[in-house]
């Protein structure tokens, strides 16, 4: 009811408009009524197909910025997992070797990837970088590090033996440098770590 007394009051000052514009009522006249018309239809009028566009081309480009924005979270979030996993097995095996080579009786390094020592129960043990480019660190030839990470032992120094005075106490270097087995670039991560232990029976 309320629609119809809305319709009839828009059509009742389309009339009057029109009326006042010709100088006569225009409710019979052709031209008048096309006029009224169209006044009338004014006020129901829908979106246009360019409105349309626009508002499909904002959903567009909000969709993808929120699709760009999802898929970049899941990249850090993997790559901070894989982080975690690479600094696990590298701290691991730090820690067991300075614990092992700060009381040693002597040490040897072989060569850039071995180091052969004597531990404080008179045995001879040996770490080891083994594996190429896909290495990993080993004691005795056990695995200490796991196949989910990498270590370069082609390149570089995995263990070093400085020289110094008699005074000084013998030490070690290891420098190690780790990345996620199986994964590379926005997911791919990478650790290093470096230390130097001091002897403590010399």
């Amino acid at each position: 009811m309320k629609k119809a007394q809305m319709s009839k009051f828009k059509f009742q000052n389309c009339k009057k408009k029109f009326s006042h514009q010709f100088g006569h009522d225009v409710t019979h006249n052709v031209a008048g009524g096309l006029s009224v018309n169209s006044c009338f239809q004014q006020g129901r009028k829908g979106f246009t197909l360019i409105e349309m566009l626009v508002v499909l081309f904002i959903f567009a480009i909000v969709g993808i910025l929120s699709t760009q924005s999802l898929a970049l979270s899941l990249r850090g979030s993997k790559k901070s997992e894989n982080l975690g996993v690479v600094r696990e097995n590298v701290d691991y095996a730090m820690n067991l070797m300075e614990r092992s080579l700060r009381g040693a009786v002597s040490i040897n390094c072989i060569n850039p990837t071995q180091l052969d020592y004597v531990d404080n129960n008179g045995d001879s043990r040996s770490f080891s970088c083994l594996g190429n480019t896909s290495g990993h660190i080993a004691l005795d030839g056990e695995r200490l590090t796991s196949s989910d990470i990498n270590i370069n032992c082609d390149t570089g120094t995995v263990f070093a033996c400085p020289v110094f005075a008699d005074d000084v106490p013998p030490s070690i270097e290891i420098d190690i440098t780790a990345v996620a087995a199986g994964v590379g670039g926005a997911e791919g991560a990478t650790y290093t770590s470096f230390t130097r232990v001091m002897l403590r029976n010399y």
